[in-house]
């Protein structure tokens, strides 16, 4: 016999599942309203718009000294959401430091590169123990930002189309990029892409290309313990021996060469 379900079962459990969503969003309004008459009777104000753009704004013109002298002034007021002073503090700079990121990457950086930037900084608050000391993080981090996109303010090429391959190679730098890849990406033949590059950086896209790639291995060699063979695989470059090669033609050392030469310091200033 087949299972009969009656049309006002159906409408009841409906009605009964509309009563409960109606119940959850009456309850989330009252709490929303507490939380505003809260605020008001500790007099603590959250921050506007305006006082997001201007940090934001600075973040954009890629001036550091402007970040370092202003930054206590312009930094947007949080109010007090935790009682924990510290878990207050770390959870509005989460917020901040994932802002400014996004406020880097609109600036001209790399979206890849700025959030590894913001990784860092979340690490290093995740390890912080004194609220003021989460605080001293974000001001750090939102000076690196600027740093960073003045970085790019100066050394990117003003072409349109040399500047969308040099984000795309930056973004895509553990890969091989191809010529026809690059080509499609900014909308040029690969015949054309390569004058037009070749003739505003002073040199071909493969240099360029093999360029990022050593940079990106000569901060590994210095700053982690990976082998040589990790990061050539890391790197995508087709066998070790080839990234030896490449690496010695740029660096003029050999990959070894560099890292006793360079770890060595690194270890030292620590």
């Amino acid at each position: 016999m087949e299972n009969f379900h009656s049309p006002c079962t159906e409408e009841s459990s409906e009605t009964a599942e509309m009563q409960s969503v109606n119940a959850q969003n009456d309850n989330l309004m009252t709490q929303i309203i507490l939380e505003q008459f809260r605020q008001f009777e500790t007099d603590q104000k959250n921050h506007t718009y305006s006082d997001e753009m201007r940090i934001i704004e600075a973040i954009y013109r890629g001036d550091p000294l402007f970040m370092r002298e202003n930054f206590n002034r312009i930094i947007p007021r949080y109010p007090a959401v935790l009682k924990d002073e510290k878990q207050n503090a770390e959870y509005m700079a989460v917020f901040s430091v994932a802002y400014g990121a996004r406020a880097a990457a609109v600036a001209g950086v790399p979206f890849s590169e700025s959030i590894i930037y913001s990784d860092h900084y979340l690490q290093v608050i995740s390890k912080c123990t004194t609220a003021q000391e989460i605080r001293n993080t974000v001001r750090e981090a939102y000076i690196a930002f600027t740093e960073l996109v003045h970085s790019y303010h100066v050394k990117e090429a003003p072409n349109p189309y040399v500047v969308r391959c040099q984000h795309y190679i930056r973004d895509h730098i553990t890969e091989k990029v191809m010529l026809d890849q690059l080509a499609k990406v900014v909308g040029l033949t690969p015949a054309h892409l390569s004058r037009v590059f070749s003739h505003e950086m002073h040199m071909t896209l493969t240099q360029y290309y093999l360029q990022q790639k050593i940079s990106v291995a000569r901060d590994i060699l210095s700053l982690t313990d990976q082998g040589i063979e990790e990061i050539s695989d890391y790197l995508g470059f087709s066998s070790c021996s080839y990234f030896c090669k490449a690496f010695r033609k740029i660096a003029n050392v050999t990959p070894m060469e560099y890292r006793r030469r360079n770890h060595q310091v690194i270890l030292k200033q620590r």
